[in-house]
């Protein structure tokens, strides 16, 4: 059943399979606050990470004076751990990282992979 406003989420296997699809891999989905920051205002941004594969750290390349952040100009900072949760769903740890940014910022985010082996 196709649903106009919820599309296929309005079935139960569908929000689950979106669900689990959020939860693993790398995902930062626009997670910012504020959403719409008054100008001096720093953003602060929020990324997970899930699933067999382990990081243990996560860069954030910004500019604040609008050119593209993967340029070699670009500023870095490293998001820092903000907790790992067992979520029952994906039946694994999913790891939060946040990060500030100064504004007006552009930013690319780039998890790095552990040295660690897949679990």
């Amino acid at each position: 059943m196709i649903d106009n406003i919820f599309g296929h989420l309005i079935e139960p296997d569908d929000r689950l399979a979106r669900a689990l699809e959020n939860l693993d891999g790398v995902k930062h989905l626009y997670w910012r606050t504020p959403l719409d920051p008054i100008p001096g205002q720093p953003i602060f941004l929020t990324l997970t990470t899930g699933g067999p594969q382990p990081y243990d750290s996560a860069r954030c390349y910004f500019t604040v004076d609008g050119s593209d952040p993967a340029a070699a100009s670009a500023s870095v900072l490293d998001l820092g751990p903000a907790g790992a949760n067992w979520d029952e769903i994906a039946w694994g740890y999913v790891q939060t990282w946040i990060v500030t940014l100064p504004p007006p910022a552009r930013w690319n985010i780039a998890p790095l992979p552990s040295r660690r082996p897949p679990a």
